[in-house]
């Protein structure tokens, strides 16, 4: 143990001394030095010149900073400057990125007001009453399991607006249940009943989505799936496209790493510079719909002046 501290020590001496020689910061390092020069050793001019600057501070998603950055802003703004922390403990996700659920309770009982938002303005009654069913189906349900703690995690039921008109999808007139869990033993099976859902609902003529006294069909964009990983994204996603139904993804994949940028380039290159195999390389792709077997059989004077054209 001796040994593995000695080692965390030289390592972490030599970073340090590494960025301060390159001029580096990373976000951990301005938190720090923003504490040391707020909290810990405190730079008036510092403090002031904040103050003066933000005269109305509000700070988001609260419930996923630390200790340290709470006492940055209590100490910056917590007296003489408007502040608001706006957080919910439940979606309190981050512990591996240093949120403390603590710091939020200390925060909660240090303020002078606390003002409630339970009414949800973003979903349909339905899906708003069986949110509130699944997270509290009895009233002394202890939905977090925060044992032990001085301050539980406490679910308030949630109100939907008087005059909602965010709508609901029906099956053969009458409302859809908004919850359902299914259990697939593994990740095939999973993928197959999503895709086997989405094609439910747009090919059933029967499921309706009814906004506003308005009727229509569900259309694709009406649908989101969420993913663990980019696997099953891809994997559902060729799924629904082998049935024509489109699909969009959205994760942190570089444009320039897709399989349509890099058909693309290959098109490009063949209009750049028209030799065989380049142009062979652009009609293999899924752009065109060619074969290797098109390719053999391929007018080569012909596709040339083609791509010469282009």
């Amino acid at each position: 143990n001796k040994l593995y501290q000695l080692a965390i020590d030289t390592v972490c001496s030599k970073v340090e001394a590494s960025k301060e020689r390159n001029s580096l910061l990373a976000f951990d390092d301005m938190i720090i030095k923003l504490h040391h020069a707020v909290v810990l050793k405190p730079n008036k001019v510092l403090i002031e010149a904040l103050k003066v600057k933000y005269k109305a501070v509000f700070i988001d998603e609260f419930q996923d900073t630390d200790k340290l950055q709470y006492e940055v802003f209590n100490g910056l703004f917590g007296s003489g400057t408007i502040l608001f922390y706006i957080g919910d403990p439940k979606q309190s996700i981050y512990a591996w990125r240093k949120a403390d659920i603590l710091t939020y309770f200390k925060a909660f009982n240090e303020v002078d007001n606390c003002y409630e938002m339970n009414t949800n303005y973003r979903s349909g009654d339905g899906i708003i009453k069986a949110q509130n069913s699944f997270f509290k189906p009895v009233n002394d349900f202890d939905t977090f399991y925060f044992n032990g703690a001085e301050d539980a995690i406490e679910y308030t039921l949630v109100d939907a607006p008087e005059n909602n008109e965010k709508g609901c999808l029906q099956l053969n007139g009458e409302p859809v249940t908004p919850v359902s869990i299914f259990q697939n033993k593994n990740n095939s099976e999973i993928i197959c009943a999503v895709a086997a859902t989405v094609i439910n609902l747009l090919g059933n003529e029967e499921y309706i989505l009814v906004e506003k006294n308005i009727s229509r069909r569900v259309r694709p964009s009406d649908i989101g799936i969420l993913v663990r990983n980019k696997y099953h994204s891809k994997k559902i996603k060729d799924l629904l496209a082998s049935f024509k139904i489109p699909a969009v993804t959205i994760d942190d994949t570089k444009l320039s790493d897709t399989v349509e940028a890099k058909e693309l380039l290959y098109v490009l290159q063949a209009v750049n510079d028209n030799t065989a195999s380049n142009i062979h390389k652009a009609l293999l792709t899924g752009l065109t719909g060619y074969t290797i077997d098109n390719i053999v059989n391929l007018n080569e004077e012909q596709v040339l002046n083609q791509f010469k054209a282009y």
